[in-house]
């Protein structure tokens, strides 16, 4: 979930990268590029000659057509660091413990003001907590889920009671959820959450009754359910849910929030339909906790696969987009060799546009995190990728945040190889500054190859972009 920037800011029109917002119209430093400052109007100041003042129009906007993005959410980044556009970097931790990392989730989990990692094994049923030291990675615990939830899913790093320590929930596709407490670095679980359906895949968190404490959000092929959160314990016994054919969403967005509050739920194996437009990404309203089908998001798309929400074109507003994964293998399960393909929308409470035109992507997209990695002040979107079946040739890829009317693959960058192997993306990526160099990164756990029990993954993939030197 993201919340929209200062609506008393200025606006401002045009586009800028850097150093190329230098001498343009500004009203406030994160309008220039990293390094610069507003100064008299403008960014590093007035251009020569200048009057020094930047004209307005009546309506408050800046005149200059060439004035700086107004960006839709404030930086994440350190103000002093510059990035280096278009040069990715990648770094790897890897851990046996990790087994097959299904998903990734980012955190303050130690207490030392560094965000720190756990990863869910599908291989071997547990959870591996690693702290982030100085200069090197702990191990802080690794604990074992109880063995009914032996069908890995899903799982969120969430403060379910506002005692600003977290919970981990982790999801069963047929023993519903359960609930571990981490403190001193030490796991305990809750307890299971039991939810009325077994054909779960993914999971989300959002205060629906505005109360301060997260319900919980679980998609499943017949169903959407809310779990109810009593003072910070969740309620199974209280779950609501609203049926559907939902055809194994493996992805539960929310966006919003409030009474605006909207659940995206896709559509996405719907093999009986194979390599046709036709499946749905459900648009849910919540209603006295109960989730109330409402509308579409579209009802043309390809195996919608995973969704994101973010400032992608550096026009004020933020974008859905959603990733098609467009199956074409009907004896493999979610099997693909067909490239992968990105669609952006505008959502304005039950109204959808779409935006600009779709975007041809890599083999496979699994997951999708959007972060500002190159700090220029549009989101950015990373791709996780699981390539084709049998391969092990999954590449993640990121589509840089232009200012223009459309996505375009020259934005599109891809990160191959690391270290002489693919990454294989699962289901749920992290975003966070791993490594304090002021820079955010989104970390991917591979899922390794699934076709060959030897090749397992046990790594976490931090991809970004590398400092300017």
């Amino acid at each position: 979930m993201r919340s929209t920037f200062a609506a008393s800011m200025l606006f401002l029109s045009g586009c800028w990268n850097g150093a190329d917002a230098l001498h343009l119209p500004c009203t406030d430093d994160d309008h220039c590029g990293r390094g610069q400052s507003c100064v008299d109007g403008f960014c590093d100041g007035p251009p020569e000659g200048s009057s020094g003042t930047a004209v307005q129009t009546d309506s408050g906007s800046a005149s200059d057509s060439g004035a700086a993005c107004l960006p839709a959410v404030p930086s994440t980044c350190a103000s002093q660091v510059a990035a280096s556009p278009r040069a990715l970097s990648a770094t790897t931790l890897v851990n046996v413990s990790f087994g097959r990392g299904l998903a990734v989730v980012s955190g303050q989990f130690a207490g030392n003001e560094r965000i720190d990692l756990a990863v869910l094994n599908g291989g071997g049923y547990s959870l591996a907590v690693m702290e982030n030291a100085p200069n090197t990675w702990i191990e802080a615990d690794l604990f074992y889920v109880d063995t009914s939830l032996t069908e890995l899913r899903d799982m969120l790093a969430i403060d379910l009671d506002g005692d600003q320590q977290t919970e981990f929930v982790v999801l069963s596709a047929i023993a519903g959820a359960e609930v571990f407490d981490w403190s001193d670095e030490a796991g305990t679980s809750l307890g299971l959450v039991d939810l009325p359906t077994s054909d779960l895949l993914s999971l989300a968190g959002a205060d629906v009754n505005g109360d301060g404490n997260p319900e919980l959000i679980v998609s499943g092929s017949s169903q959407v359910h809310i779990v109810p959160n009593d003072g910070g314990d969740l309620d199974g016994e209280a779950t609501r849910s609203v049926s559907g054919s939902f055809a194994q969403p493996w992805d539960t967005f929310v966006v919003g929030e409030g009474p605006e509050i909207r659940i995206l739920v896709p559509e996405a194996d719907n093999t009986a339909t194979m390599g046709v437009e036709n499946q749905l990404v459900n648009m849910l309203r919540v209603a006295e906790l109960a989730p109330v089908a409402t509308a579409e998001l579209g009802s043309d798309f390809q195996n919608p696969w995973a969704i994101a929400e973010g400032d992608f074109l550096g026009d004020e507003a933020l974008e859905i987009v959603v990733a098609e994964r467009r199956l074409n293998l009907p004896d493999i399960q979610n099997g693909t060799t067909e490239p992968g393909r990105l669609r952006f929308f505008s959502l304005v409470g039950d109204a959808v546009s779409d935006v600009g035109e779709p975007l041809e992507i890599g083999v496979g997209p699994m997951a999708l995190a959007a972060a500002d990695l190159d700090c220029d002040g549009k989101d950015d979107l990373v791709i996780g990728t699981s390539g084709s079946p049998g391969m092990y040739d999954g590449s993640p890829q990121v589509l840089f945040g232009s200012c223009d009317a459309s996505a375009s693959a020259e934005n599109l960058l891809t990160l191959g190889q690391v270290e002489g192997s693919g990454v294989n993306a699962w289901t749920r990526m992290a975003v966070g500054d791993f490594d304090d160099d002021g820079l955010p990164e989104v970390a991917i756990a591979d899922v390794g190859n699934l076709d060959d029990a030897s090749v397992p993954g046990e790594r976490v993939v931090f991809v970004g972009v590398q400092e300017a030197m």
